[in-house]
């Protein structure tokens, strides 16, 4: 339990302050962006919203799942990951007014045979 509570403070912390962060830098207007600040922009995005899903999903395993051992946590930070730089890809695509469904459909769809091929590679190892 002293495991979970010490990883959720962390992820707590870090998502914390990347959202604060995020919402300070994300007032910036976008067309006078460079490449830095974009990249600031989403690498923040990313930090945040995957600390939000991971304690989400850390939560949601304890709850339903029973206690979190480390797999689980390896299996929720790959799965949070993804999502994170999905939305990442998503939100940036909108920026650029891309994001349609077939823009966005492939990028979900290799998100999703990424994680499928993990969780057959890590099958087969078992």
């Amino acid at each position: 339990m002293k495991f979970l509570l010490l990883i959720l403070a962390l992820l707590l912390g870090a998502g914390g302050s990347g959202w604060a962060l995020w919402f300070f830098v994300a007032n910036i207007d976008p067309v006078a962006m460079d490449l830095v600040m974009w990249l600031a922009v989403y690498g923040l995005a990313i930090l945040a919203v995957g600390c939000a899903f991971m304690v989400v999903g850390l939560l949601g395993r304890r709850f339903f799942g029973g206690p979190i051992t480390p797999i689980k946590l390896k299996t929720t930070l790959r799965q949070s990951a993804i999502l994170a730089v999905v939305l990442a890809s998503f939100l940036g695509l909108q920026q650029f007014r891309q994001l349609t469904w077939w823009s966005g459909g492939p990028i979900l769809l290799i998100a999703i045979v990424l994680e499928a091929l993990i969780q057959r590679r890590e099958a087969n190892k078992a």
